[in-house]
């Protein structure tokens, strides 16, 4: 028989998740956490565990385990949280961890990111300066995300555009190109703005200008005739 009355301790505790961004998670992602006993002498016997306030999947034995759980909307945003409930085989109680060792945390965001506002002008000088295009004039698409975003994808007149200014994980682009004879079929110069945020949640596809005092580009590719 040998007597133990040493609660146990964890050495290793870190959280994961299967999304792209591995910093954060999403509505549908796998949420991970691994755990360790300080001393392989301290094996650990069923452990409760929760993560973002509920019952987590747990497995392993001995002194290595590990717990899953996949978001659901309506989890509460922000850092993840964890509680680890877990004994000795002796049935002394450690603890209770709700804190990392190592590594970093993981923040859930299930919020969809939206654009304001979402505005399109010419370098045309004619006035009205910024409202008219013929063949040669760039076309420039300005947006402002109410979060920090993925770097978007952005077509103007059907065409790939060029991201001019904003980095991946900011939340202020332009985007531009210039017009060539072949690319508008109609008045008004149409553009596309897709884009997700630093989760992954997808934003619906902008297709109209937000908050754009001008309301548009007009295309006009014929010369006058008298």
């Amino acid at each position: 028989v040998t007597y133990d009355r040493q609660a146990p301790t964890l050495s290793a505790v870190t959280i994961s998740t299967n999304n792209t961004n591995t910093a954060y998670a999403k509505e549908g992602s796998i949420i991970t956490l691994a755990f360790t006993a300080a001393n392989t002498e301290n094996l650990l016997a069923d452990p409760t565990v929760t993560i973002l306030t509920k019952a987590a999947d747990v497995s392993g034995s001995g002194a290595s385990w590990t717990a899953t759980y996949i978001a659901v909307t309506g989890d509460a945003e922000g850092t993840v949280p964890f509680t680890i409930d877990f004994f000795d085989y002796a049935g002394n109680a450690g603890t209770q961890v709700d804190a990392i060792v190592s590594g970093s945390g993981v923040i859930f965001d299930e919020t969809v990111p939206t654009l304001t506002p979402a505005s399109i002008t010419s370098d045309n000088t004619n006035a009205p300066a910024g409202t008219l295009a013929m063949v040669g004039d760039d076309i420039t698409i300005s947006i402002v995300a109410d979060n920090n975003i993925q770097t978007p994808t952005i077509t103007i007149a059907g065409n790939a555009a060029t991201i001019a200014t904003g980095a991946n994980g900011e939340s202020v682009y332009t985007a531009t190109y210039p017009m060539a004879i072949t690319d508008a079929t109609a008045d008004e110069i149409a553009f596309t703005v897709d884009f997700l945020d630093l989760a992954g949640n997808a934003g619906a596809q902008v297709t109209v200008t937000e908050n754009d005092a001008d309301g548009g580009v007009s295309w006009d590719e014929d010369p006058p005739v008298f």
